[in-house]
């Protein structure tokens, strides 16, 4: 089965006059908002698909919510051009055949929470392993916003990671230490003596904080995310030469992981693939869109926003 991934963007309005200037949401040029103007693309994309000629590719929206200042639903993408056909894989026959003019509509879920004020709204978007809506929709919108306002841009960028790990640091806890070796000493796997693999087997050592302390270390991880400091020289455990450190935060009951040795990794993508049910090879819409509001919830206050309307 495929990985169904929540990815999140930070979506802001450019002056294309002056690069370096964000609009106020709530205030485009003509005396737009980008909260009326995004309910007015997705109303008329839910009535007319819209045909990208060059790419080849149809783009629809359908189960459209509204709800305070947050925008949910599915954008639907889909490609022709190609000729194809769709076999029974019981039967193994040919059931349809695929003109150049049919396109097959994938659904994927999004959320948008754009706030009454300021310059930042927050997109989340599916992905269905690696395929997902995001660049189809930034191209889309970004034509239609031009038309609707002249001197704006759309800018959607993925969020930052050291927004998170800023937020970890001062307002999550660091409950456990994951010292990792990727190669299991001589000594210990002779004296396990249970077929273990040196090459193909890990040795970890993990210290967990009592219950409801916490580790203070804030400075030491900061300076490994700095390159000031290797992650080998973050602590020294007498007897473990280890590769990597792996530190557990606690954020309101929520665990993330991140590894010293790839601080990207600590993104705002989350594979929910096990929290999520499935249905025709789909996430439910219900199951989806509840995961997805938790995250946003849990990652608003990365980037200043508040978690009221999600």
């Amino acid at each position: 089965m495929k990985s169904i991934t929540i990815s999140t963007y930070v979506l802001r309005v450019r002056n294309n006059q002056k690069n370096l200037e964000y609009h106020k949401l709530n205030n485009l040029p003509g005396g737009r908002n980008l909260f009326g103007l995004l309910l007015e693309y997705l109303d008329h994309l839910e009535e007319r698909p819209a045909n990208d000629i060059d790419n080849q590719s149809l783009l629809r929206a359908s189960h459209l919510h509204k709800s305070g200042r947050t925008l949910s639903g599915l954008l639907e993408k889909g490609e022709y051009g190609i000729k194809s056909s769709l076999v029974n894989i019981r039967k193994r026959e040919i059931t349809h055949e695929r003109s150049v003019s049919e396109a097959e509509m994938l659904p994927f879920y999004f959320l948008m929470v754009v706030p009454s004020a300021g310059t930042k709204a927050l997109v989340a978007f599916e992905m269905e392993g690696n395929a997902g809506i995001n660049s189809q929709f930034e191209r889309d919108f970004r034509s239609f916003l031009r038309q609707k306002c002249g001197e704006c841009d759309l800018e959607l960028d993925r969020l930052v990671p050291e927004r998170l790990i800023k937020q970890y640091f001062s307002k999550g806890r660091v409950t456990k230490l994951r010292f990792v070796r990727f190669k299991v000493p001589t000594d210990i796997a002779d004296a396990v003596q249970m077929g273990v693999d040196e090459q193909g087997s890990t040795i970890e050592l993990q210290v967990k904080a009592k219950r409801g302390a916490a580790f203070s270390m804030g400075r030491e991880i900061q300076d490994v995310l700095r390159g000031q400091m290797s992650a080998r020289e973050f602590v020294q455990v007498k007897g473990l030469d280890y590769d990597t450190v792996k530190i557990e935060f606690d954020m309101n009951g929520k665990r993330r992981t991140m590894d010293l040795t790839e601080p990207g990794s600590f993104r705002a993508d989350y594979n929910i693939t096990n929290r999520i049910e499935m249905y025709g090879g789909h996430p439910t819409y219900s199951s989806i869109d509840r995961v997805a509001r938790e995250i946003v919830r849990e990652i608003l206050p990365s980037i200043g926003l508040e978690a009221r309307d999600v």
